[in-house]
């Protein structure tokens, strides 16, 4: 039994709210003890009514600043309980003992600080990165925050997802396929048989409607590759093998949440009659009046919203494109948004004249906060001449080399939606370096920057 002897708020203020969404209570604080050091990793929850709604953990005595520790205010437009209501008493529990409460209010921060006479033992420990929040037909990602094993051997999880379904992974995705509040237990279990576990809940609304729907055949290959939406502004390029339609929705905003980018121009779902007919990747893109760094699509999947690997804008013609996988597209959703802190940057494009009027093309990227596969596409003259992945870090620049024969004359360049002019001439010496640089025009000039013969 744990026994505190003091329960003090050293801070206490409220941030309003104004126009915004309902603000979570944020509570943080130390843990004291007068026999020793409080272990690393005890497990701090916060329940209303018997539901947890926020779990942390202790590291160097301390709770709630990193990771947060914060209970959501409940949603009054939605007919789920997400979190707290005005007045509502949460209940805070130290590795399942009660050791105190104070009273929800949106925005509140608390800062607390608490004593305890007695040593825990340090034991495996799992948390919960509940409660979750899904729309029925869609993968929910259930994440664990933490899984501390102190006697660094290998240990089994388990989930039950409430629904008659199990898993073994440490992070699972799971589809629902009705609506409801789903109760989940995680478990761990290490080789000498000791067990932890916690219990946390996954909110799962109905699919809204649409404020617009509409079905495209699609283009047989050898037809118009075209389909253009006038309502959604969106267009497509793309073909089928055989009889195939394209069902497009469009909603008022996303509703799913995990991953979306702060800035959000457009929520669609796209639905295919067969997918296998459809030849991949398709094309799409949408004009917009300005264009903003970072602007891009996403798709759905594993239980977040994540960036295309291969999407960014064309500065010259005012749009945001994309080339979408089959596997990208599998769950059907669709994003047009904008992260100004997570995209890659091309800066430049370097051309070395080879003998035989080969042009060596490199292609100069930045990632601006992204991180992971990103998707070159390389044109000339209208046509998709090769696509590369590679694989970035934040802060991280690299480099593509490419190399093709050109005949004399102007082509135009490609680079992931940048045009680039190329005049080859008969007079341009082999191993001339050449570099074209980002110029937000219609019109793209060509530097030559450096002569090496």
């Amino acid at each position: 039994m744990l026994l505190f002897s003091m329960l003090l708020f050293t801070s206490n203020f409220v941030i309003s709210a104004g126009a915004l969404s309902p603000l979570p209570h944020a509570i943080s604080g130390r843990i004291l003890s007068p026999e020793g050091t409080i272990p690393d990793y005890l497990l701090l929850d916060a329940r209303i009514n018997g539901t947890i709604y926020a779990s942390t953990y202790v590291k160097d005595g301390e709770f709630g600043v990193n990771p947060s520790f914060k209970v959501p205010s409940d949603d009054p437009t939605t007919e789920t309980v997400e979190g707290g209501r005005l007045g509502d008493l949460i209940l805070l529990f130290l590795d399942g003992e009660r050791v105190g409460e104070l009273v929800f209010e949106p925005g509140r921060i608390n800062r607390l600080i608490l004593e305890t006479d007695k040593i825990m033992e340090q034991k495996p420990r799992v948390l919960s990165g509940g409660p979750y929040y899904g729309v029925a037909g869609y993968t929910v990602k259930l994440d664990s925050a933490v899984v501390f094993n102190p006697e660094d051997n290998e240990p089994t999880y388990s989930w039950d997802l409430g629904d008659g379904s199990t898993s073994s992974q440490l992070e699972p995705s799971h589809k629902y396929a009705h609506p409801g509040d789903y109760i989940v237990n995680f478990k761990l279990e290490d080789s000498s048989g000791v067990v932890d576990s916690v219990k946390t809940i996954v909110h799962v609304a109905t699919l809204p409607d649409p404020i617009y729907g509409r079905i495209h055949p699609v283009p047989i290959i050898g037809e118009s590759e075209s389909i253009e939406d006038q309502e959604t502004g969106l267009s497509f390029h793309l073909n089928s093998i055989g009889a195939a339609s394209l069902s497009l929705l469009s909603y008022m905003e996303p509703f799913l949440q995990k991953g979306k980018p702060p800035i959000i121009n457009g929520a669609y779902s796209l639905g295919f009659s067969n997918l296998d007919e459809i030849a991949w990747p398709i094309y799409v893109e949408r004009r917009m009046d300005e264009t903003v760094p970072g602007a891009g699509f996403y798709t759905w999947s594993e239980g977040a919203w994540k960036r295309v690997s291969c999407t960014g804008i064309a500065p010259s013609k005012e749009i945001v494109w994309a080339w979408l996988t089959k596997q990208e597209l599998e769950e059907g959703l669709l994003l047009l948004g904008a992260d100004p802190g997570n995209y890659v940057e091309v800066v430049s494009v370097e051309t070395v004249v080879l003998p035989d009027n080969v042009y060596e093309f490199k292609v100069n990227m930045l990632s601006r906060g992204y991180e992971g596969n990103y998707t070159l596409n390389i044109g000339l003259d209208g046509e998709i001449l090769e696509r590369r992945s590679t694989t970035f870090s934040n802060g991280e620049t690299r480099s593509e080399s490419f190399e093709y024969g050109l005949e004399t004359g102007t082509h135009l360049l490609d680079v992931n939606g940048l045009k680039y002019s190329v005049k080859v001439d008969s007079l341009i010496k082999p191993f001339q370096t050449i570099l074209f640089s980002i110029i937000p025009m219609a019109s793209l000039v060509l530097f030559v920057m450096k002569k090496l013969f």
